[in-house]
């Protein structure tokens, strides 16, 4: 004798799927609402980095139009006031 599962039954021997069963059908709207709720975190996220790459594309802007190009792909280290000596008993 065969075993039936739930939403299963045997005619003449044979065993037929009669479709999904209560249990099934809240299982999948289950999972169905847990799919949505995930999709809508993951446009959430998409969103922010747009935004976050824009905001960067925006920096980009202002470095470029506050420092000379050839500074840029140059640099040279910045330069190093002259040392002088330090006198005991004066305020520097």
């Amino acid at each position: 004798m065969e075993e039936m599962e739930e939403g299963e039954v045997a005619v003449e021997g044979e065993i037929y799927d009669v479709g999904f069963s209560e249990r099934q059908k809240m299982e999948v709207d289950t999972s169905v609402k847990e799919i949505q709720h995930r999709n809508a975190e993951i446009k959430n996220i998409q969103k922010s980095i747009l935004e976050l790459a824009e905001i960067f594309k925006e920096m980009a802007v202002l470095v470029v139009d506050q420092v000379p190009l050839p500074q840029l792909f140059n640099p040279s280290p910045p330069k190093k006031p002259p040392l002088t000596p330090h006198r005991k008993g004066h305020d520097s």
